[in-house]
């Protein structure tokens, strides 16, 4: 740093000599200061993004006009603190009930706004670029800071904004603290984030030195009641270097972690260190507070406190076998990922693994960075390890499961270790479970493995529920998580989109046979073997698509084929394409349909039209007398019994009924079964060589009657089992009626006389 002292008319001007970064000049004020003149000191602020600064003063008192216009107005403040009598309330001077003519406090700090657009424009208007002069007496003897917020083992009380009140630097552990944490905070304009230190380690790494510069205010916090904070003058240095960082005295490691977005350069990092007199839970001698950036978009990576604070920087106990430190990223953009770790300060042989638990995914940092999706905020997702590993042999046992509530027991599967990251085994190893789903590999070197389970069963279980489950996660109504999560990406692309809804979809339907990803997932998805000479764990097995986890492997989840219910006559006539309707016989909600037809012999489905007004996705495909379709929407519709689930164009149709394979299934919105999803179709009967176009269809429903398929008037009357007429009408064109008398449950005979001639049906009243 360049630094120059000129004794201008009476006035000593500290300046700094380089304008085109951010610095200051330094006086440490020993000595005696004597004549009528008086000190300026500046603050040099470059760059072209606007964006906040923290400041203070190193005179006695500075007005807040010498920061430039200053707005007070609510909405539009430039000069803002943290108000002491609320809980992190940042306020405008206004609301402390000040103007821009009050004056700094030696020892305080204020939050201080440069650039802008009009009307929210800064102290030096739409300018970022400025040098900041403030002129004054300067403190010579020691400096307590009065009114400092009451602070408690809440992260939420106990937060003041500070500022160095000296000409020169301050050694920030030289300050006297009571009942205030041993950490600082000071928002890094350059990089749009904050900053922190403790006890000489910085979070980012070398951001921070320990040492406060001059005009530069700072965040405290307490942890009880009447705290106080004293600037001594022996605390001031005119040094810049780094003369607090790691004492090999206070901590044996130190490890960052460090997550990074390639395609906007966003990142952030946290510090983890191992203290021989620390514990995981928040201490304030060692812990620091994470302050998550006040930039749109950023990403913010923390460590959790055994007792559930997000901390920037932890130190925990000394790093052994058992102990583990969760982590989680918070954003409000979504992107691809990368977390990655500094060993600098870190033993050679001190192996360091990040646990993915939102994904079963285990991976030794040390072989590289560790790349994900992120598509939404999820508490503790990530877990650091601390596991020594020995070079002996492991003994592997354990059980393979399916993962489904009932747990089955995956009996003859084959599970594999492959060795990737050059430490272990060399060549993929094998063992098969027993009939009990048990398995045992009797010699493995330690090392990381990628794990994987190669069942005797059949993939199964995938249907139109697990496509809108898997859509609706990409959309953010519905979270997967674990295995499912990655039983959800089918295409084995790395993300969960729209893309693998619809593969799900034609999976089910035969449109597809195959999944990029493969028919089955595993977790863990990998694995770190040594520590100990044994270890035992249970793999969990899913069937790729299966995010629901319906399925049972060896297992009938579902009655055989069934044949549906009777609801109303279609007469087929002479048409050579016939629109069947399907009804629903109770009162559903389906979001997502999976149908799976036993055609008789000659029929061709050629359309399967859904009665719900939007459909997000869709799928059919027929082979043989057997058709499958799968549709869900974003909504489900409300349908009543003897409402219309859909309709189906055909050809070739026979008369009889309809039958539904074991693949039929319903559900809602929340992929929950529906248990109950019996429906209905028309009887379909031929005309018996009755001329005519297209096909008449009667039925009753709510006490309402349908008649479809007639033009022109027509004549009807409703005989029962002894043909007595109970109901008629007579040259009617309308096609829905509400007879006055009420009918009784049972099968009637409908006479019907219109243009076609004479035609006799069969209705059943529900």
């Amino acid at each position: 740093m360049h630094k120059i002292l000129l004794l201008l008319s009476g006035t000593l001007l500290m300046s700094f000599w380089s304008h085109a970064q951010e610095g200051y000049s330094q006086y440490t004020g020993n000595g005696t200061l004597t004549g009528s003149g008086s000190i300026t000191q500046e603050r040099v602020v470059t760059g072209t993004t606007a964006g906040w600064r923290l400041f203070s003063t190193p005179f006695s008192s500075t007005p807040f006009s010498a920061l430039g216009t200053v707005n007070i107005g609510a909405g539009n403040n430039n000069v803002i603190t943290l108000n002491t009598a609320t809980t992190n309330a940042w306020v405008g001077l206004h609301t402390m009930g000040m103007t821009s003519a009050s004056t700094f406090g030696a020892g305080k700090g204020y939050m201080v706004y440069f650039g802008g657009t009009a009307p929210y424009t800064g102290v030096n208007g739409t300018t970022v670029a400025t040098n900041v002069a403030f002129s004054g007496t300067p403190n010579n003897s020691n400096v307590t800071v009065s009114g400092l917020s009451n602070g408690s083992n809440s992260a939420a009380a106990g937060w003041s904004v500070v500022g160095n009140p000296f000409n020169s630097g301050i050694t920030f552990d030289s300050l006297t603290r009571t009942n205030i944490d041993n950490a600082y905070y000071i928002w890094d304009a350059s990089a749009g984030t904050w900053a922190s230190y403790v006890n000489g380690v910085s979070s980012p790494s070398g951001k921070l030195t320990g040492i406060i510069p001059p005009m530069q205010g700072f965040l405290v916090k307490a942890n009880a009641s009447s705290p106080t904070l004293t600037f001594p003058t022996s605390a001031r240095t005119t040094s810049s270097a780094d003369t607090q960082m790691r004492h090999a005295s206070n901590f044996s490691q130190l490890l960052y972690l460090r997550i990074s977005d390639a395609a906007t350069g966003r990142g952030d990092e946290t510090a983890l260190l191992a203290h021989p007199m620390a514990t995981t839970a928040f201490e304030g001698s060692y812990d620091a507070y994470k302050l998550n950036s006040w930039t749109t978009g950023a990403l913010n990576l923390a460590t959790r406190s055994s007792d559930g604070h997000l901390l920037s920087i932890q130190a925990t106990g000394e790093w052994d076998t058992t102990l583990w430190v969760p982590m989680q990223v918070s954003t409000t953009q979504n992107g691809s990922f990368s977390i990655e770790a500094d060993f600098s300060a870190v033993d050679p042989g001190q192996p360091i693994w990040l646990e993915d638990v939102h994904l079963n995914v285990h991976h030794d940092l040390r072989s590289g960075a560790y790349t994900y999706t992120h598509a939404s905020n999820l508490t503790d997702r990530f877990r650091i390890h601390f596991r020594a590993l020995s070079a002996v042999n492991v003994q592997l046992s354990g059980t393979v499961r399916y993962a489904h509530a009932a747990g089955v027991l995956m009996s003859q599967a084959e599970v594999r270790l492959n060795n990737g990251s050059g430490t272990g085994s060399s060549a993929t190893v094998a063992a098969a479970a027993n009939a009990q789903g048990a398995f045992n590999f009797p010699v493995v070197a330690a090392g990381q493995y990628a794990l994987s389970v190669v069942p005797v069963h059949a993939w199964g279980g995938v249907n139109a529920t697990d496509a809108m489950l898997v859509a609706r996660h990409f959309g953010g109504q519905h979270s997967l998580t674990g295995i499912a999560l990655s039983a959800a990406d089918v295409t084995g692309g790395g993300v969960v989109n729209a893309t693998d809804a619809l593969s799900v979809l034609q999976r089910y339907t035969g449109q597809s046979t195959v999944f990029g990803r493969g028919d089955f997932v595993s977790a863990p998805g990998s694995l770190v073997l040594g520590g100990q000479p044994t270890q035992s764990l249970e793999v969990l097995v899913l069937a790729t698509g299966d995010v629901n986890m319906s399925y049972v492997p060896g297992m009938a989840l579902r009655e055989d084929a069934r044949q549906l219910s009777e609801q109303g006559t279609l007469w087929l006539g002479d048409a050579g394409v016939v629109e069947v309707p399907v009804y629903v016989a109770s009162d559903q909600s389906p979001a997502a349909v999976s149908l799976e037809w036993m055609l008789p012999k000659g029929t061709k489905v050629l359309e399967v039209l859904p009665s719900m007004q939007a459909v997000s996705g869709f799928s059919m495909q027929q082979r043989d007398q057997v058709c499958r379709v799968a549709w869900y929407g974003p909504q489900a519709p409300e349908l009543k019994a003897g409402d219309e689930l859909c309709r189906l164009r055909v050809t070739g149709a026979v008369e009889g009924l309809w039958s539904l394979g074991a693949a039929t299934e319903m559900a809602d919105e929340r992929g929950q079964v529906m248990a109950d999803a019996a429906l209905r179709m028309p009887r379909l009967i031929r005309s018996g060589g009755q001329t005519g176009l297209g096909s008449t269809q009667i039925w009753m429903h709510d006490r309402q009657l349908y008649v479809r398929g007639i033009s022109g008037a027509y004549s009807l009357e409703l005989l029962d089992v002894r043909g007595r007429i109970v109901w008629s009408i007579r040259e009617s064109t309308a096609d829905l009626h509400r007879p006055e008398t009420l009918l009784p449950a049972g099968v009637y005979t409908a006479r019907m006389v219109s243009t076609r001639g004479t035609e006799v049906l069969k209705i059943r009243v529900y």
